[in-house]
């Protein structure tokens, strides 16, 4: 380059890195404000949340201590009537009521099972004697057991 010397160039290239530092240095200013504005906003809601963060930890503390208070007024309510159980039993039942939980089948009632496969593999497969008078006895035990049992 024949007209440009180094000297310009360096002189150039510094005023330029000025001008960037410059406009870098508002840009910022300009940024921290709008970020202090936002925290202004903010700051509301970060109070707000840490008063029902520890309202929900009490709520939780007093649900638990009327919770146990409550199984507790269960357990003597249960112990005036008179006692079927073992008291240890009742108090378990007062910490958990899932303890001793009961089905919803009543205690007398049959519980049909399917036939085994072996007894339904004999009744449907019918062997005929040599004389030609049907069903052999054989196959007529199946029979009179599923319809008996």
């Amino acid at each position: 380059m024949p007209g440009v010397s180094l000297e310009r160039l360096a002189q150039a290239r510094a005023a330029e890195l000025v001008e960037l530092r410059q406009e870098l240095g508002a840009f910022w200013v300009v940024v921290e404000g709008q970020l202090e504005q936002v925290l202004r906003r903010v700051q509301p809601l970060v109070l707000a949340l840490r008063a029902l963060e520890e309202e929900h930890l009490e709520l939780r503390a007093e649900l638990a201590r009327l919770s146990h208070r409550l199984d507790l007024l269960v357990l003597w309510l249960r112990l005036q009537e008179p006692p079927g159980e073992d008291l240890s039993t009742l108090f378990l039942e007062a910490l958990d009521p899932c303890t001793s939980f009961e089905g919803i089948e009543e205690p007398g009632d049959p519980v049909a099972h399917p036939p085994a496969f072996s007894s339904m593999r004999q009744q449907s497969a019918p062997h005929l004697s040599q004389s030609n008078s049907g069903v052999s006895a054989g196959s007529s035990a199946p029979r009179q057991r599923l319809a008996g049992g």
